[in-house]
C-alpha cells in the first residue's frame, strides 16, 4: 500500500492521560504495557497520509519492540478482522524510555470504502505484549476539482452565506458565523475552497453567485412577504445574468416546505425545483447540482413531535428524494445537460450512525441550546461544537457542512485517489507520493538531461558532454575536466597532478615529471640514462646493469662477488682467491679443512667439515651415522655408534649395560614378569591311573616363552609360546607320592613351581569315592531289589552282630589314622613349598635372572649353599638384611 514513513518521539509518561482505552487482548500478565491512539482529526483524503500519533508506557527499557498496524474497512467494531484489513505494517523500534510516542504516517492504506478502523498490537523480543487499541476514521477519495468558471447558488438557509443577514439582521453573528446558519463555513465555502470560486451572497438585481436565502421554499415568489423562495431568486438573477458554458448551477431546497410549510405534495416541491431548472437551462446552464433532503425527522427540532409525525416526515422525505432521482434523470435525458444528485440522505445516515469515523459524538441535540427559531448571543454553546451534527435545532456545524462537501467531491469531482492530477481512469501509477511530478499517464517524470549523459541537468556541471562518454557524478567527461588545472585536459593529460606554476609540455607534464626511460625517476634525479625496460632500479634511477659497487671491473648484475675488497684480482664472475668456495659449503678455501665436502652438505663446521667428514666422539662411526654422538673413548659399540650404556635395545627404558633381558621388555630389572601356574586337571584312578594337568604361562610383554613339566624327566614341553594354558597327562603304575614341576624360561631366565599326585589317589573309606564312573549305581531300583538280603542280615545271630560291630570299629579307627598322617604330610608340603617360593624370589629380585638350568635337571638349595651364595655376594646380602629368608628347614625335607 504505498510507502511508509515513520517518527519516534520519546515522551514522558503524561501518556498516561491519553484518553483513548486500551481493549485487552492477552489474558497474561507477563507485562504492563498499554497504548492507545490519538488523531488530530479523523476525517482524510486518500492522497494524504493517514497521520496518528501511538503513546505506549509500561515498557521494558532495552528491549525491542515492532508496533504492528492495520486498517480494516468497515464502521462496526465487531467486524474487524482479516476480512475487513485492507492495509497493514510494522514499526521497530527500541525502548530507551518505558514511556515512548510513535507518529505513524501512512500513505495509501484505503480502498473504496469510506469509514474505516486502525488497529495497533504491540510484539516485542519477550513476546506479544498486552496492547491493544482501535479507533475509527474515515477517508474520502481524492478528486479533482472540474473546471468551473463560477457557480451559482440558489436555495435556503442550508446554502444562505448572509443574504438573510443582509435584510434582516438574521442569523445573530455571532454566535453565528458571518451571516450563515452554522458556527463556520457552510458547504458553499468549502466547494468554493475547492473549485476556485468566491463564495458571495447577492439578491434582487445586485451581483453575487450565492442566490440562497434562509427559509426560502421551492416555489415562486414571497414567503411571508419578505423571504425570496427559490423561483423567486432565480427570476431575480435570470433578469441580468446568463450561464457561460463553464458555469455551473446549484439548487438545494424542499426542506422548509415539509417541516415549516407544512407541505404534503412531495412531488409537487420537485416539480417546483424543476421548472426553475428549466428555467436556468434556458439562460445557458449546461451543468445543475442537485441535493437530496437529510432525514429531516431526525433534526432536535423534530425531536419533541409524536412518533407517528416523525415516521410520516422520513416518509415525506424519502418521496422526495426518490422524485427529485427521477427528475434530475429526465432533465439530463431531455435537454442533454450534466446534472448530479448529491446523495445527502445516505451521507447524513453515516454521520449519524457511525458519527466516530467523522469525529462527531453527539447526533442528537443541538450544539447551542436555544427556545426560537436560532440561537442568540446570550444561548450557551458546547466547548465540543464541532463534534455535533447539529448547531441549532434545525441548521447543521460546520463539521456536518464539511462532510456535505465531500460528498459533493464524490460526485462531481474527477476522482484521483492519489492527487498527483491525473484522472485514476487514466493513471498507470495510482499510488504516486504527493510532491512527484508526473507525465499524462500518472507516472514519474524522470527529471530533463539535456546532454543525455546519466546526468540531471539540475546537477550537470558539463551540460555539453559529447554522446557516449563516461561522466562522473557531476556530469563531465575527461575531455572537459582539467584536475591540476595545467590548462590540459585529463584525457590527454599524462601528468594530471602537475604542481601550481610548473611548465608543461603538450601532455601536461613538466620538466619535474618526464621519465624518458620510464623506469619511475624523473629525468632530473636519474644518474643512469637510458635504463632498460624491466629492470629494477635503485633510488638514483640506476639498475645492476649500470653499477658496479665494489669497483672490480664487473657489474652488479654479473657480480657474484659484490663485496670485493679493493686491488684484489677477480675472475670473471667477479671473485678473488679469497672469496673462493670450491665445494660451496661456505667455508673459504684458505679455511676449508676438507675441500671436498659433498655439494648440499649440512651442518658444515667452521673447518669447513661436513657430518660424514667428521667423528666427534672418535668412535669410528662419523657424525651423520652416529646414532649416539658423545659415546666415551674406547667403549665398545654397535653399527650405529651406541655402547651398552647409550642403547635400549628393548625400548622398556633401562639401558641395555643394567638390563637383565636386553632384548626382552620387562619391567622387573629390565626382563618381563613370568608367572606359572600347573594345576590338577584330572585325578588319576585306580584303573588308568593317568593324571591330567594344566599349565598356564604368562609374560607381562607377550613374549615368546620355553615350558616344560618334569618328574624329573620330561613329561611335556613347548616352545616360543604365547602367554596361556596347555594340557599334559602323566600315567604312572607304581603306588607312589610323585612331585611334577612346571619350569617358564625366557632368555636364561625361570620360573618354576610344583605339584604333588599321589598314585592311587588317597580314597576317604568314611565316604567312599566312585574310581570310574558308572562303576557304583545308588538308585531307587536297587535299594529296593536288596531288601531281603537286609532282611537277613538282621536275621543274624547276637554274636555275628558283636563281631561284626567289632570289624567296623577297627576300620574306622584306620581311616582316621590315615587321614591324619595324610594331612600333616600336605601342610609340611604345602609349607615348605611356599618357604621355597618365597626364597626363590628374593634371589630373582636381587640378583637378577638365574641361569636356567638344564630341563631334565632338579634344582634343588642345601644349608651348605646357602654360604657360597653369600661368599658371592657379600655386599648384596648385607644390603637385604632385612628380607625374611624363610627357614632353611622348610627349604629341605
Amino acid at each position: 500500500m504505498g510507502r511508509h514513513g515513520a517518527v519516534i518521539v520519546v515522551v514522558t509518561l503524561l501518556a498516561l492521560s491519553w484518553s483513548a482505552t486500551i481493549p485487552a487482548v492477552a489474558s497474561d500478565s507477563r507485562s504492563n504495557e498499554g497504548g492507545s491512539i490519538l488523531f488530530e482529526k479523523r476525517i482524510f483524503a486518500s492522497n494524504e497520509p493517514l497521520d496518528a500519533t501511538v503513546g505506549l508506557w509500561g515498557l521494558t527499557l532495552g528491549r525491542s519492540y515492532e508496533l504492528h498496524w492495520m486498517v480494516h474497512a468497515t464502521n462496526i467494531s465487531d467486524d474487524i478482522g482479516l476480512s475487513t484489513m485492507v492495509s497493514s505494517g510494522t514499526l521497530p523500534f527500541f525502548a530507551n524510555q518505558s514511556a515512548m510516542q510513535l507518529e505513524l504516517n501512512e500513505y495509501h492504506v484505503a480502498n473504496e470504502s469510506m469509514m474505516y478502523f486502525l488497529e495497533i498490537g504491540l510484539n516485542s523480543t519477550a513476546g506479544w505484549t498486552n496492547v491493544s487499541a482501535i479507533e475509527p476514521f474515515s477517508v474520502f477519495r481524492n478528486s479533482m476539482s472540474p473546471q468551473y468558471s463560477e457557480m451559482f447558488i440558489f436555495g435556503d438557509s442550508l446554502s444562505d452565506s448572509g443574504n438573510t443577514y443582509s435584510a434582516f439582521g438574521t442569523p445573530e453573528s455571532p454566535p453565528y458565523w458571518q451571516g450563515r446558519y452554522s458556527n463556520g463555513k457552510n458547504w458553499v465555502d468549502f466547494t468554493g475552497d475547492w473549485v476556485g470560486f468566491s463564495n458571495v451572497a447577492g439578491r434582487g438585481g445586485s451581483t453575487g453567485n450565492n442566490r440562497a436565502f434562509g427559509g426560502a421554499a421551492t416555489g415562486n415568489g414571497l414567503q411571508f412577504l419578505v423571504i425570496e423562495n427559490i423561483g423567486k431568486q432565480v427570476d431575480d438573477w435570470d433578469q441580468n445574468n446568463n450561464l457561460g458554458p463553464s458555469d455551473a448551477v446549484a439548487i438545494w431546497g424542499g426542506g422548509n416546505d415539509l417541516i415549516n410549510y407544512g407541505a404534503t405534495n412531495t412531488q409537487n416541491l420537485v416539480d417546483n425545483l424543476e421548472e426553475h431548472a428549466e428555467q436556468l437551462i434556458a439562460a445557458g446552464g449546461q451543468e445543475l447540482i442537485f441535493f437530496e433532503l437529510p432525514p429531516l425527522e431526525k433534526t432536535p427540532g423534530e425531536s419533541g413531535s409524536s412518533e407517528e409525525d416523525r415516521q410520516a416526515l422520513g416518509q415525506r422525505v424519502s418521496d422526495f428524494n426518490a422524485e427529485m432521482a427521477t427528475m434530475v434523470s429526465n432533465l439530463n435525458s431531455t435537454y442533454g445537460v450534466v446534472t448530479h444528485l448529491i446523495p445527502i440522505w445516505i451521507g447524513f445516515e453515516m454521520l449519524y450512525w457511525s458519527g466516530e469515523h467523522f469525529g462527531i459524538t453527539n447526533v442528537t441535540h443541538s450544539a447551542c441550546e436555544h427556545d426560537g427559531a436560532t440561537c442568540d448571543s446570550n444561548d450557551p454553546i458546547a466547548p465540543n461544537v464541532d463534534e455535533y451534527i447539529f448547531f441549532d435545532n434545525l441548521h447543521p456545524t460546520e463539521t456536518t457542512h464539511n462532510a456535505v462537501a465531500l460528498f459533493l467531491r464524490q460526485v462531481v469531482g474527477i476522482p484521483d485517489y492519489d492527487g498527483d492530477n491525473v484522472a485514476d481512469e487514466f493513471d498507470l501509477c495510482p499510488y504516486t507520493l504527493p510532491g512527484i511530478l508526473v507525465s499524462t499517464d500518472g507516472c514519474e517524470i524522470p527529471p530533463p538531461d539535456s546532454d543525455e549523459d546519466g546526468v540531471i541537468d539540475e546537477v550537470d556541471e558539463c551540460p555539453g558532454t559529447d554522446p557516449e562518454l563516461s561522466v562522473d557524478e557531476v556530469g563531465c567527461a575527461t575531455n572537459q575536466i582539467d584536475s591540476d588545472v595545467d590548462g590540459v585536459f585529463d584525457d590527454v593529460d599524462l601528468c594530471p597532478d602537475t604542481q601550481p606554476g610548473w611548465q608543461v609540455n603538450s601532455v601536461g607534464c613538466s620538466e619535474w615529471e618526464l621519465d624518458t626511460d620510464d623506469d619511475g625517476i624523473v629525468d632530473a634525479q636519474d644518474d643512469c640514462q637510458g635504463t632498460d625496460l624491466d629492470e629494477e632500479i635503485d633510488e638514483d634511477g640506476c639498475s645492476d646493469s649500470q653499477k658496479d659497487s665494489d669497483s672490480d671491473g664487473v657489474t652488479d648484475d654479473l657480480d657474484a662477488c659484490p663485496s670485493t675488497p679493493r686491488e684484489e684480482l677477480v675472475n670473471k664472475v667477479g671473485c678473488s682467491a679469497s672469496q673462493l668456495d670450491d665445494d660451496t659449503d661456505g667455508v673459504f678455501n684458505s679455511q676449508d679443512v676438507c675441500p671436498d665436502t659433498p655439494q648440499g652438505a649440512k651442518d658444515v663446521n667452521l673447518q669447513g667439515c661436513g657430518p660424514s667428514q667428521r667423528d666427534s666422539d672418535e668412535d669410528g662411526v662419523s657424525d651423520n651415522l652416529d646414532l649416539c654422538p658423545e659415546t666415551e673413548w674406547l667403549d665398545e659399540i654397535d653399527i650405529y655408534g651406541c655402547a651398552a650404556n647409550q642403547r635400549d635395545t628393548d625400548k622398556d627404558g633401562r639401558k641395555d649395560s643394567v638390563d637383565g633381558c636386553p632384548l626382552i621388555w620387562g619391567s622387573l630389572n629390565g626382563c618381563p614378569v613370568l608367572t606359572v601356574e600347573l594345576e590338577l586337571v584330572v585325578t588319576p584312578d585306580s584303573i588308568s591311573r593317568t593324571a591330567n594337568v594344566s599349565i598356564t604361562i604368562t609374560c607381562e610383554s607377550g613374549c615368546l616363552m620355553d615350558w616344560n613339566i618334569a618328574e624329573p624327566l620330561i613329561v611335556a614341553d613347548g616352545s616360543n609360546a604365547r602367554n596361556g594354558t596347555f594340557f599334559a597327562t602323566y600315567t604312572n603304575v607304581e603306588d607312589e607320592i610323585k612331585q611334577l614341576t612346571a619350569r617358564v624360561s625366557i632368555d636364561g631366565m625361570w620360573k618354576e613351581v610344583p605339584i604333588t599326585i599321589y598314585f592311587p589317589p588317597i580314597v576317604d573309606d568314611s565316604n567312599p569315592v566312585n574310581e570310574t564312573d558308572g562303576t557304583v549305581e545308588n538308585t531307587d531300583s536297587d535299594q529296593q531289589g536288596g531288601g531281603d538280603e537286609q532282611n537277613q542280615g538282621l536275621a543274624l545271630d547276637s554274636d555275628s552282630v558283636a563281631i561284626l560291630a567289632l570289624l567296623l570299629l577297627l576300620n574306622i579307627g584306620v581311616v582316621a589314622a590315615i587321614i591324619v598322617i595324610r594331612s600333616r604330610s600336605r601342610q609340611n608340603q604345602d609349607h615348605r613349598q611356599r618357604a621355597m617360593a618365597a626364597f626363590e624370589r628374593s634371589l630373582f629380585e636381587e640378583d637378577g635372572a638365574m641361569t636356567s638350568p638344564s630341563p631334565t635337571e632338579n634344582q634343588e638349595f642345601s644349608i651348605e649353599s646357602i654360604p657360597q651364595l653369600i661368599e658371592q655376594n657379600p655386599e648384596r646380602m648385607e644390603e637385604k638384611t632385612s628380607i625374611d629368608l624363610p627357614n632353611i628347614g622348610d627349604l629341605i625335607d
